[in-house]
This record gives C-alpha cells, sequence and structure tokens, in this order.
C-alpha cells in the first residue's frame, strides 16, 4: 500500500511539473502584455522598446537613472518597474549590486 502511495505521489508530481514548466515556457514572454488593457498595453511596448534601445546587450547602467530617464520620457514610473521587474524574470536583465545595477543579458 505505502509503495504505491509513494509511486502515485511520484507520478502526480513529475505530471504537474511538467505541466507547470510547459506553461510557463510558451507563455512567459507575454504574460505582462497579456495583463495589460488598451493604452497600458502600448504603454508596456514603448516601454520594453525603450529599455531594450537604451541597454544594450551586454551593457550596464544604474537603476535609478535608467528609471529617471523613462520617466522624463514620459512613461509611467510604475510601468517602468514592472517592465524591469519582467526583463529579469525573463533572463534579460540582471540586477547587480544589490539592485542598484542593471546588465542587459540578451
Amino acid at each position: 500500500l505505502a509503495v504505491r502511495d509513494v509511486a502515485e505521489a511520484l507520478r502526480l508530481f513529475k505530471v504537474s511539473t511538467m505541466a507547470a514548466s510547459e506553461t510557463d515556457a510558451t507563455n512567459g514572454q507575454d504574460l505582462l502584455q497579456q495583463s495589460a488593457a488598451g493604452p497600458d498595453r502600448d504603454a508596456y511596448a514603448r516601454c520594453e522598446s525603450f529599455l531594450r534601445s537604451r541597454l544594450p546587450p551586454g551593457s550596464a547602467c544604474n537603476k535609478p537613472r535608467l528609471l529617471e530617464e523613462a520617466v522624463g520620457a514620459g512613461m509611467n514610473a510604475n510601468i517602468v518597474a514592472r517592465v524591469v521587474r519582467a526583463f529579469c524574470q525573463r533572463g534579460e536583465f540582471v540586477e547587480k549590486n544589490s539592485g542598484r545595477v542593471l546588465k542587459r543579458i540578451k
């Protein structure tokens, strides 16, 4: 009885883990824009293109200065922070020096 329970638990774990990883891999890229509606979606796209053009791959920048520049360009500070966070989760950016420096990887 215990062996069957352990085998069933392992099977369920593998199935749920694989299902979660597949949905994360396919939907993770656009999750930020899917959650936004209408004008916010345009703001997210504009912010993403600004950050990508501002930080070419391999370069690093002071995070507060980057946020200041984005806000100076007319973007919402909350949207910029969310996009930076999403880039870090996707692996495009890496935060260094306790989050004070952003480095673009991809």
